[in-house]
């Protein structure tokens, strides 16, 4: 995994950095008021993709998935290969 300075704004670590810290905490009404920020931010992302007729296309998992399991695009098998192998990952820019 990498150091949360390298990772980018979207990686689960640092959108719920916040909630996961006051859970660790016990302060659960604190990380209730935190994952209702960060669950309106994807709210409110959202209805601003809609608006601009954008549709939100994930970079490392394949959006549709039949059995119930999420498949990796080519972006993120390399991403995961990178860390399997103990090496630098794959650049993650977009």
């Amino acid at each position: 995994m990498r150091p949360l300075e390298e990772q980018e704004p979207l990686e689960s670590r640092r959108v719920w950095g916040k909630v996961i810290e006051a859970i660790h905490a016990k302060d659960f009404g604190r990380a209730t008021k935190e994952k209702q920020i960060v669950e309106q931010r994807q709210r409110d992302e959202a209805a601003e993709r809609k608006k601009k007729g954008e549709e939100y296309v994930p970079r490392f998992f394949d959006k549709a998935y039949e059995d119930g399991r999420p498949t990796l695009t080519a972006a993120g098998r390399e991403v995961v290969e990178g860390l399997l192998k103990g090496g630098p990952t794959a650049s993650t820019s977009a």
